[in-house]
């Protein structure tokens, strides 16, 4: 099967990866610098907004670096804020956010049928991670305090250091069980 891009040119969508499958297959009949190879399958996912209602999965499959090159040259180190600064505890908030996985109505009723329904004790909407930091006339006064100035829910799941911190204290203030 052969790709053809299209001829125009596409419109850009800003992705978050909503899921990932890693695994390192092993050639026993290979070369002997050639032994493993991986694949690595991502799910990418629309950032919320009314026009973005698809996903897709991409597939790549790795191979080992030529001799010529080291993996130290082509390395990826994560920002030293992605993990080390943030607490276990904040760490786990944050991730259930980001993918959906949590204790919030949504996904416990959409997944488990527990609970009565998808929606928010507010009675507004569903009870998802948006609704949560977005909406919630529930939590009014503690977003306001955490933040007063309206902040994108990319900003609040996606952003620097302080902004995780903020989101992840928000939701230990209103102690919610994420």
């Amino acid at each position: 099967m052969c790709f053809h891009p299209p001829s125009h040119t596409p419109t850009p969508i800003p992705l978050t990866i909503t899921a990932v499958f890693y695994s390192s297959v092993s050639h026993h009949n290979s070369h002997p610098s050639h032994h493993h190879s991986c694949v690595l399958l991502l799910r990418l996912t629309p950032l919320p907004h009314p026009s973005h209602h698809h996903s897709c999965v991409l597939l790549l499959r790795l191979t080992p670096l030529p001799p010529s090159l080291s993996s130290s040259q082509l390395c990826f180190t994560p920002p030293s804020h992605t993990t080390t600064p943030l607490s276990k505890r904040d760490q786990v908030i944050l991730f259930r956010l980001r993918t959906g996985h949590n204790r919030l109505n949504a996904h416990m009723y959409s997944k488990f049928r527990i609970g009565e329904s998808e929606m928010c004790s507010c009675n507004a909407d569903i009870m998802n991670a948006e609704h949560l930091l977005q909406n919630c006339r529930l939590h009014d006064a503690p977003r306001q305090a955490s933040w007063p100035e309206p902040v994108p829910l990319r900003v609040k799941l996606f952003g620097g250091l302080e902004d995780l911190q903020r989101t992840a204290a928000f939701v230990r203030a209103i102690g919610i069980s994420i």
